[in-house]
Formats: structure tokens, sequence, C-alpha cells
């Protein structure tokens, strides 16, 4: 795991050392154990590409970076972990390539050499990567299947530049960017920025499963992967109990491969629980977890993974901050370089801290509630598709009658029922706008106070974005739909995004087995009734885990990983959180306020 980025100058201007190294700079968190740089200067373009290393697979200077030689014209500076390296080097051996180290840098060029933009079809792993090829003049750069690993780009016309985190962009660019209003309403609406956008106007994020080129003055990005939710395959339950833990432990073994010391999440989730079992099955020592609980009992999972720790003997260590969400908002937006405003970051941060005492490498849950319906919003749009199916003129009688229950005195009861009659309207809605309205995390008066930054009340692109997916998904039940849009959307942007930050802060390596691009295929093509029956969320893999996980695991209700946020806006005054509306937008406009405040590209003026 590592921290790249480059700059390739096509307008006959030299590339600046000094540019580069403030690339490199602004990534060095990400891999503290190496650096490199190459330059190449030329009459019609100029490259340069960094690297920052964190060792993981061949720690020895065979793998340093960026990797290639004048002799062959062919660069690589490369982020990520390729798990089927072993496989696609005898291949690549059987073709005449000679392979010299011991890990997945050099497979992965010499992959590039054999077989170009095609060598991602042979991948299986998380990754962003980019190669300059002197040959033919280009680069080639791409990311992951489903964007576990980040890569960003400013591209002008004449200069093309890239690296793994905003900042070091920002920083280099600061007087070329202009803020992105359409990205900031996403964030007034959604708490996070989705790609391709950035909060500038002038860098965009490069998609999941695209790649790019820059071939001469001609910037093209092309999809080489989607996930197929209109493909179904019939399977009894008992196969499919039989093949879940067992694709899935294949999946946990190929990414357990480390030359240093690794260990797993450990929440009290179904999800963590699974990879921490399926773990001790494939190790022949404790496996290392980790946990993070709370005061608060009601956001406290330690009990629960204490659990699977007994269960399977492990390595168990656990961390329970007393925070303050106003003292970690400067360190997180400096390594989220834009607005984010999942307050699970602020776990996530410290959870990592913990880790990276121990290990280098953890492995996590995330995943599983995108592919086996486990998210509870699943069950609402279940109940919204039933409760359309009645005459309009009933709906609105049954959203009268639930809101004349309201109490004059106001208080507690009252917010009850308005929250029953938002919910009976929002499931009246087109299913786009229903899905943007249960997605959103932000009330609209949010996304009203920060007007001055010039977002705009037109929701209209939030809700394109939403059709564009639930449409795109290309399946006939809507629970698929929704997964669809949820690996699209929500995973890469909010979830993975907010863990590679908060890992990488810390120079921890974060796998995550359930992406695997070979199960998650194969989880697509079981029915939605099936992977959500009886409407329990998580129903098929509950059951497949049965012979793995504690029944306490198994029967209990999501809880998500989330902090005593209301707590820690409040310190330590009781009747204060008891007074709390709206912790969530507090913390999110904390958190734009904060970036502002440290983002001088702001001071020139948008």
């Amino acid at each position: 795991m590592c921290g790249i980025g480059g700059i390739v100058s096509t307008g006959g201007t030299a590339v600046s050392e000094g540019a580069l190294d403030m690339l490199s700079a602004a990534v060095e968190h990400r891999g503290p154990d190496d650096s490199g740089v190459m330059i190449r200067q030329g009459e019609r373009c100029s490259v340069g590409l960094v690297h920052r290393r964190l060792a993981i697979l061949d720690p020895s200077a065979a793998a340093h970076q960026p990797i290639g030689s004048a002799e062959r014209g062919v660069w690589l500076t490369y982020n990520g972990e390729i798990y089927n390296y072993r496989a696609v080097a005898a291949k690549l051996e059987a073709k005449g390539h000679h392979i010299h180290s011991t890990g997945d840098t050099e497979v992965l060029l010499h992959a590039y050499e054999e077989w170009g933009a095609e060598c991602l079809a042979e991948l299986n792993g998380m990754f962003a990567f980019a190669v300059w090829d002197e040959r033919r003049q280009e680069l080639f750069a791409a990311r992951d299947r489903l964007g576990i690993k980040p890569l960003h780009y400013y591209w002008d016309g004449r200069v093309l530049a890239f690296s793994s985190e905003l900042r070091g962009l920002a920083e280099m660019l600061r007087d070329r960017l202009t803020l992105d209003p359409t990205a900031l309403t996403f964030y007034g609406t959604l708490g996070y920025i989705p790609a391709p956008y950035t909060a500038y106007c002038e860098i965009r994020k490069l998609e999941p499963g695209h790649w790019l080129r820059l071939r001469g003055s001609t910037l093209t990005t092309r999809q080489y992967w989607d996930v197929d939710f209109a493909r179904k395959e019939r399977r009894p339950i008992a196969t499919l109990m039989r093949e879940i833990p067992q694709r899935l432990g294949a999946s946990v073994a190929a990414q357990m491969v480390s030359d240093v010391p690794l260990g797993a999440f450990l929440s009290g989730g179904i999800d963590s629980g699974a990879v921490v079992a399926l773990m001790a099955r494939a190790s022949e020592r404790p496996v290392n977890t980790f946990s993070i609980g709370f005061r608060e009992r009601e956001f406290d999972e330690t009990p629960r993974a204490q659990l699977v720790a007994r269960r399977y003997g492990t390595e168990h260590r656990e961390f329970r901050p007393t925070a303050r969400a106003v003292d970690i908002a400067p360190t997180l937006v400096r390594h989220f370089g834009e607005p984010f405003a999942d307050s699970s970051a602020i776990p996530s941060y410290y959870l990592s801290e913990m880790t990276r005492q121990y290990v280098k490498v953890a492995l996590s849950g995330d995943g599983g509630d995108e592919l086996f319906c486990g998210y509870t919003i699943n069950l609402g749009h279940q109940i919204s598709e039933v409760y359309r199916l009645l005459p309009a003129r009933v709906r609105r009688g049954i959203e009268a009658a639930v809101l004349r229950l309201r109490w004059s005195g106001g208080g507690r009861a009252d917010r009850v029922v308005l929250a029953m009659g938002k919910r009976l309207r929002d499931a009246s809605l087109p299913p786009a706008e229903r899905v943007r309205s249960k997605n959103t995390t932000f009330p609209d008066s949010f996304r009203a106070a920060l007007a001055d930054a010039g977002t705009s009340a037109d929701l209209a692109p939030v809700e394109a974005l939403f059709d564009s997916l639930l449409r795109k998904g290309d399946a006939r039940s809507f629970l698929d739909r929704i997964a669809y849009l949820q690996l699209k959307m929500s995973l890469p942007d909010d979830m993975l995004t907010k863990v590679d930050r908060t890992s990488m802060a810390h120079s921890l390596e974060v796998r995550v087995p359930f992406l695997d691009h070979e199960f998650v295929e194969y989880v697509a093509t079981i029915p939605a009734e099936t992977r959500f029956r009886y409407w329990q969320s998580k129903w098929l893999l509950r059951a497949a885990l049965r012979p793995y996980l504690p029944a306490e695991i198994l029967r209990g209700r999501k809880r998500g990983f989330n902090a005593p946020l209301a707590y820690w806006l409040s310190g330590s005054d009781v009747e204060g959180v008891r007074d709390v509306r709206d912790p969530n937008a507090r913390w999110g406009r904390m958190i734009y306020d904060e970036w502002r405040k440290q983002d001088k590209v702001l001071a020139c003026g948008s």
C-alpha cells in the first residue's frame, strides 16, 4: 500500500521537480518506508512519477518504485495489492518474461508490457496505478473495480497531474482552482462528494472500474468492469449455504498473504465476525483482532466482539476513545482534502491508530451490507414498494390520519409523529426521489446554510445521479437496483473513502475480502429475494454463517459503526445532549468550516 502521484506536460514545458516534491510530500503518510521519483524530459512530452512506499510484499529494494527501465521504456507507480500475482507471474513467465522480485509490483509492470490495458482483466486486487509508456508516448492509469483505492486527476488540455489524495493537487494548483457548486450541493445533501466530482471544478476522481489514457493532447476515460445484477442463477439454499463460506474463505485466505504482521478489525457485527472466523480457520497462529468501544452503552459493541474473540482465541485488543469532535475535525479535514461528514470517520481514525501499533495490515468486513441487503433502509424500500400499490387517495388518507395524532403540547411525541408522516410521504415518491430522500444525511436547512459558498438549491444533479444508477442497475428486483446504487456510490465514495483516508493516515493497509470482485459477481447472481428473505436483512448470510458465529451475533440487529456524536459535540453536558436536534448537521457544518479555514485556495476567490 502506497501513495502515488505524477505530472505529464504535453505543452513543451518541463515538469517541475518542486511540484513533484509537493505531490510526494502530500502522501508521505501513505508510504513512510521508502520514496522514489522518475523524471523524463522530452521535446514533445515531459513526465514525472513519484511514489511513497508502505512495504507489505517483498520489502526489499527489488520492489522500489517507480519501477521500470530506460531500455524497456515503461515506468510504473502503483498503490495496492494484487492478490493473484503469483498466478499472473506464472502466465507471464510462460510467455518469456523474467521476474526477479517476489512481490506484485514487478508482476504488474510485466502484465502491462504484455497485455496493455487488457492486463486489468488478469488482476484480482485493490489498486490504483499509472504507467508511463515511453514507446507510445502515453500515460495509462487505472483504478480497481470497486474503488477500494483512490485516484484524483487534473487536466487542462496541456498538463495532466494525478495523486492518491486530493490535498497535494489542491496545494500544487491552488491559484488555478475554483469551487464546484454541484459538488458542494452533493455534500450538503449526502455528507460526501461522489465520483467523479471533487470540491473543485478542475480536479476529478477516476471512477471505480475505469481507466484513463493520455495520448498526445487527448485524454480518454473508459469503464472496463461493471457488476451485473440482471443475470441470475437459481441454486438450492443448501448449496448457497455451503458455497458462500467457501468462496468468502478463499478471498480471506488470498488477502492474508503478507510479509509483515496483519490482523483484523472486529466489531460486534456479522461481517467482521465472518472475516475473523475465516481468518482463524486459515491461520496457524492466533489472529490479532482490534475493536473500538464507547462508554455510551448504546454505541458500544465490544461485548459482542468479545464473543467472537473468545470463540476463536484471538489476540484481542480494545480501545475506548474519549474525544470531543472539535478536536479531531482539523486532522480529518487535512486527510480528506474536501468536506466529508461521515462521523464514523472519528472512530475509524482512532481504531486505525491503535491497530497500527501492532500490525501493518488489517482485514475488515466492509461490503457485506451492500451485497447481502444488510442496511435497515432496504426494509424501508420494500415496505415503500408495497405501500405505493395503494391508491393515491388511500395513501393521502393514511398520512392525514397519522398527522392528526400530533399532540398540541409538542415535544418528543410530536417529533415521532412528524417523522412517521415524512416516511409515509417519502414512500409515495417516485423511486429515484424516494431513494435520494432516504439517503439524505442533512436537512434542506443545512444545504441552505452553505449557500454563501455557492452551493445550489437545485437538487436536479443529485436526483439525476440516483435515477441514473437505479436505471443502470438493470435488474428486475428493486433491492438489486438499490444494491447496485450502493456499490457504485455510497460504498466507494463514503465507506471506502473513510477507511482509506483514516487508515492510511496511520500508514495502515486495510483489505476488504467481501469486495473480491469474483465474490461480488457471484453474489450478484443470487436472487434478491433469497439474500433478503422473510423481510430479514442478510438472511442468507446469517444462515450460511451459523456454523461459524455465535447465535448472539447472528440474531443481533444491525447497529452500524456509529460514534456518540451528540455526546462528543456537547462535551460532558448530559442535559445539553438531550437538546441536540441534529448532530449530523452540526458536524457537517463544523467540517465544512474547518475545510474553508484550512484550504488556502478559497483565499483566491471562486
